[in-house]
């Protein structure tokens, strides 16, 4: 299980009426909001700084509330991942270091990818991910993998708005453990990890994968 044991106190504060957060609280379970919905819950984390962090913290509360089920912490982290902006980047960060957040590694993993599917990760966000990435080892391989996908995404994107060393870092840590991989569904993994983050530099690695004796090494 993922480390959980440095975590931070939860807020005590109440969720600001008529904030995105008091909105996705009150939704009916098993319910998901519209398109609409969140792409206006986007433009108000991303209107001012001020209104940002507000909107952010309190989507936190009811995030870190032990009564919110899952599904309902994956769309809080899919919108501050689609704000992207720092001040999402820093809740996000902060609210997978919960132990709410990883009390089931897979449940875990899944909300992690989240942070791969922001368009600008900065450079704590990339570190946070290599770190989170070299805690699932010890998890099961669907949870290595999403960690190693997540990770080439966030490197991928990184790269593409101008972080070229903490991408080549992150990067790094991927190819690193691709060429001394000996078990096909690590190498697998590892190669669609570095294929997703698609810098021009691992070409030569992942082509060394080409002709392996596995098909599904080849394939991926």
């Amino acid at each position: 299980m993922f480390d959980a044991r440095m975590q931070p106190p939860a807020s005590s504060s109440a969720v600001p009426p008529g904030s995105i957060a008091a909105m996705v609280r009150a939704l009916p379970r098993g319910t998901q909001p519209t398109a609409a919905f969140r792409d206006a819950a986007c433009a108000a984390m991303r209107l001012t700084r001020a209104r940002g962090r507000m909107e952010c913290d309190a989507l936190a509360i009811v995030f870190e509330d032990e009564h919110t089920p899952d599904d309902r912490r994956t769309l809080i982290l899919d919108l501050l991942a689609s704000a992207g902006t720092p001040e999402a980047q820093i809740v996000m960060r902060r609210l997978l270091a919960l132990g709410v957040a990883r009390r089931d590694s897979r449940t875990f993993a899944s909300f992690v990818q989240r942070l791969g599917f922001m368009e600008r990760p900065d450079g704590a966000t990339l570190r946070f991910l290599i770190n989170v990435y070299a805690q699932s080892k010890h998890e099961v391989y669907e949870v290595r993998a999403a960690c190693a996908y997540a990770l080439g995404a966030g490197a991928g994107r990184a790269h593409v708005w101008g972080l070229t060393d903490a991408a080549m870092r992150a990067a790094e840590v991927l190819r690193v453990d691709l060429l001394s991989a000996t078990n096909p569904t690590e190498k697998c993994a590892l190669v669609t990890a570095l294929g997703n983050a698609g810098l021009e530099s691992d070409v030569g690695t992942i082509l060394r994968f080409v002709d392996d004796e596995d098909g599904r090494v080849r394939s991926a």
